[in-house]
């Protein structure tokens, strides 16, 4: 796990994210103790790229297949959680489980399931209705909006904790 503190209380993350869409729904998760929610996905190993590692991680975390269907994003983020200041920089795919198609659908109807990582971390996967998601406590902030609309090409953001960010 590619992750580097310095001077105490600042960290800086290599993370990828999977964006699994099913129904018009979105699989979101967030940490049992956190109160916001993200996209699935974890640090990139190192000497491990960033196609790889998507892909691992939806292993170690869903015990899913996917498939890549592209790159959607390149997202620099700056945020503070519990006092320590993060620079985050990530890797977002669109991604195709169908291979696992039996595991989703299972996991569909359930609506939320809990599942650990490979620290034996706790998080709380739960599928979203697309529509829903400017209600929702989701971060990076852009992605209220921006998993409406897909970019037709590779975007790259830069999210701050105000909600402002920047697509270039």
């Amino acid at each position: 796990m590619l992750s580097l503190t310095v001077e105490n209380q600042k960290k800086f993350n290599f993370r990828v994210a999977g964006v699994i869409i099913h129904e018009d729904h979105i699989c979101l998760h967030r940490g049992l103790k956190d109160e916001f929610w993200s996209l699935p996905g974890g640090r990139v190993e190192w000497n491990e790229d960033t196609r790889d590692a998507i892909i691992r991680e939806m292993k170690e975390e869903l015990t899913i297949e996917v498939e890549i269907q592209r790159l959607l994003w390149v997202v620099e983020d700056f945020f503070k959680v519990n006092d320590e200041l993060l620079h985050e920089l990530g890797f977002y795919y669109l991604l195709d489980p169908s291979k696992s198609i039996f595991k989703i659908e299972e996991t569909f109807d359930k609506k939320s399931f809990v599942s650990l990582d490979e620290r034996g971390v706790a998080f709380l996967y739960q599928w979203f209705p697309l529509e829903d998601l400017e209600k929702t406590d989701l971060y990076p902030y852009f992605l209220r909006e921006s998993l409406n609309q897909l970019p037709t090409r590779i975007q790259q953001k830069i999210a701050y904790s105000d909600h402002a960010y920047h697509t270039y």
